[in-house]
């Protein structure tokens, strides 16, 4: 039985903090996860377009080679921004007032 998405991406994750210092793995690394591997790509949910674009350009063969020794399917990466809930206020003069 294949290992699934969240277990693949802790040991991932685990062999990347090994590489990389603990404030750029708590910057770059927080809020990832794996939603899906589809045709030999994983594609990794990230919590914003900034983080996306750095873990692309500077992250990438890092990943791919922990994630492939992982899963040997697993070829290719592509990123995602999560869709994140927003706030609303229905009438924000309350959240104002004290």
């Amino acid at each position: 039985m294949e290992k699934n998405f969240k277990d693949i991406w802790q040991a991932a994750l685990a062999q990347i903090q090994l590489n990389i210092s603990p404030a750029n793995f708590s910057t770059w690394f927080k809020n990832t996860e794996i939603i899906a591997i589809k045709s030999g790509e994983a594609i990794i949910a990230v919590p914003n377009a900034f983080s996306k674009e750095w873990l692309e350009n500077k992250y990438y063969k890092l990943i791919l080679k922990i994630l492939n020794k992982l899963n040997p399917e697993i070829k290719k990466l592509g990123f995602t921004v999560k869709k994140t809930k927003t706030l609303s206020f229905e009438n924000p003069q309350t959240v104002l007032e004290k």
